[in-house]
């Protein structure tokens, strides 16, 4: 995370705690918050026009998420207040996060096959490694099949945000993506091509747990590759 430029270190981090698409993250409005007195934050509420699925998603904030959110709204404040756009740079729409910011930041990283939408894959795994039902997964991620109502009442809402949470468990939801993410930094996954290769059993007696972006060789019982490892 050091390697990114400050604005992309925190979309990259509310792109892991929100599950958005990266259009999504780039393109949030803040004409689109809605506030829940209720639960103590406020929610987004993305206009179909401007959704992947066509629907008018709602964009639950987890403790991290509204962090963000809070912080950018001080900026915007601290500057002229009138940004229209929640994540800007030099006062300006961020057009994507997969710029020359993210792109140097990775290479020197040597994490070159990592991609923006891997984030919203993470946040998804992290959602079912804590045991969320997947009716709720759907809802956070804004799947179509199971959108979350504009007018959902607050306690739907504030348990929704209850659920969302449970990634922040970094414990608990440990996932294998594509590299690793470890302790705030990138960092290489340390698997060498030597016969030291560590197993399947290597990495469970680590405390990983394996999820099906993993790609495993059956008849070796070694990872082929390795992926984000969020604690």
């Amino acid at each position: 995370m050091p390697l990114l430029p400050l604005h992309l270190q925190n979309m990259i981090l509310f792109a892991i705690n929100s599950g958005l698409r990266d259009e999504n993250i780039c393109g949030l409005r803040w004409s689109w918050e809605t506030p829940i007195p209720e639960a103590g934050r406020s929610v987004f509420i993305i206009p179909s026009g401007d959704y992947k699925t066509a629907i008018n998603h709602v964009v639950i904030l987890n403790d991290d998420a509204w962090h963000i959110i809070e912080q950018q709204r001080a900026k915007i404040n601290k500057e002229d207040g009138s940004a229209k756009y929640v994540f800007t740079y030099s006062g300006h729409r961020v057009d994507t996060m997969n710029n020359n910011g993210w792109q140097n930041a990775r290479a020197k990283a040597g994490l070159q096959d990592v991609r923006i939408h891997d984030l919203r894959h993470t946040y998804a795994s992290r959602l079912r490694l804590a045991g969320v039902p997947q009716e709720d997964r759907n809802a956070l991620m804004g799947h179509k099949s199971a959108s979350i109502p504009e007018h959902y009442a607050s306690a739907d809402i504030g348990r929704l945000i209850e659920l969302s949470n449970k990634v922040l468990d970094r414990q608990g939801t440990r996932t294998l993506l594509r590299d690793v993410y470890k302790r705030q930094h990138w960092s290489r996954c340390i698997v060498s091509m030597s016969n030291t290769r560590p197993t399947l059993q290597d990495l469970t007696a680590a405390g990983y747990e394996i999820t099906s972006q993993a790609t495993l060789d059956q008849q070796r019982h070694e990872p082929l590759f390795c992926g984000h490892a969020i604690k």
